[in-house]
């Protein structure tokens, strides 16, 4: 077993990806929720509702405000930037929901979805694939931003796209391409290591730290050419600003396994003080060679927790974990990376 020096506590937890229906429902609180899970340590809790005390709960009327029909499948956590929620569907829409009445204020579509059982055959998130990961609100802004997948690769291939609204009105980002940014191009730390988005899926929430947005990719089935990716998208350049992959193959079979897709359930990459990021991944290439803290020659991280520094604009490994089990957990295909990392607030600390 290996063992490194994080900076902050994490806990990782197995879960399993479970499908939100299309109906939203949300409660009368009015405080934001910008990410998926609150906040940068992906804990949950939101300890600023100003509305939801122990008197509201049991008294009564605690319960769902709306429900409202959307456009496709949800699987993406509905964000709230008040007054409007986002929710974003499997078919390629964004809305603009009253966080009070749940009336639709704005609708955009963003392309054809994808439909990857078509194309390899895989049903993985349905017959639809396309904005699964949770978005990301500036704060600063108000604006929202998305990863979405759309057929048009050659054939009608999967490829993916970051997309940028305005909260508020759904009008485009200033300056963002019309069609999005392509996510596309080689590793940082292999350029033979291509991103290939049909056997890619973008589940995790998307993170946003010093005006880049983060999101991390996995697979579709196992299927065909494919690894973990964490790639950064810049606010002010609208494009890519750095690509890691978890195994430096530039092929879907490194010495063994393929993979350490990152997907986590949906939850986002934990962020500490420092900008650093923390991803666990799924069954693939066990590292060797260097011990945590010194990974100069490490170029494979399944079934790991790996921490990865963003100073300078390039993501880097620093540090990574992986349990005594490793090897059996990836015969079992039994993923490390199934739950995201979380990191204990400073009051449980």
């Amino acid at each position: 077993m290996r063992t490194g020096l994080f900076a902050s506590a994490l806990v990782v937890a197995s879960a399993v990806a479970i499908p939100i229906t299309s109906v939203i429902t949300t409660s009368s609180a009015k405080a934001d929720a910008l990410q998926m899970s609150s906040d940068n340590s992906s804990t949950g809790w939101y300890p600023n509702e100003p509305l939801l005390s122990p008197s509201n709960v049991t008294g009564g009327n605690f319960g769902g405000l709306f429900d409202t029909q959307l456009n496709g499948e949800v699987y993406a956590q509905p964000l709230a930037s008040q007054p409007t929620v986002l929710a974003v569907t499997e078919n390629d829409y964004a809305y603009g929901l009253n966080s009070t009445t749940g009336a639709i204020e704005w609708r955009d579509n963003f392309g054809t979805v994808a439909h990857p059982e078509q194309q390899i055959g895989c049903t993985d998130i349905g017959n639809s694939l396309g904005i699964t990961g949770t978005p990301v609100i500036d704060s600063t802004t108000g604006i929202a931003y998305f990863v979405a997948a759309k057929d048009s690769g050659p054939n009608g291939a999967t490829q993916w796209f970051m997309e940028a609204v305005e909260v508020q009105t759904g009008a485009p980002a200033p300056n963002w391409p019309t069609n999005g940014v392509p996510i596309q191009g080689s590793a940082d730390n292999n350029a033979v290591t291509v991103f290939n988005g049909e056997y890619q899926t973008q589940r995790p929430g998307l993170v946003l730290i010093n005006g880049v947005v983060y999101a991390a990719f996995g697979s579709q089935c196992d299927d065909g050419n494919w690894e973990g990716w964490l790639i950064g998208v810049s606010e002010s350049t609208h494009s890519i600003t750095t690509m890691w992959s978890t195994e430096e193959c530039g092929s879907n079979v490194c010495s063994g396994e393929p993979g350490a897709g990152i997907w986590q359930s949906g939850s986002p990459p934990v962020v500490d003080s420092q900008g650093d990021i923390f991803v666990s991944t799924g069954n693939g290439d066990i590292p060797s060679g260097p011990e945590p803290g010194n990974d100069a020659t490490a170029d494979t991280y399944g079934e790991a927790v790996v921490k990865l520094s963003t100073s300078g604009g390039i993501l880097h490994p620093i540090d990574f974990f992986i349990p005594a089990d490793a090897q059996a957990l990836n015969y079992q295909d039994g993923d490390l990376g199934s739950g995201g990392p979380v990191a204990l607030p400073a009051i449980m600390g």
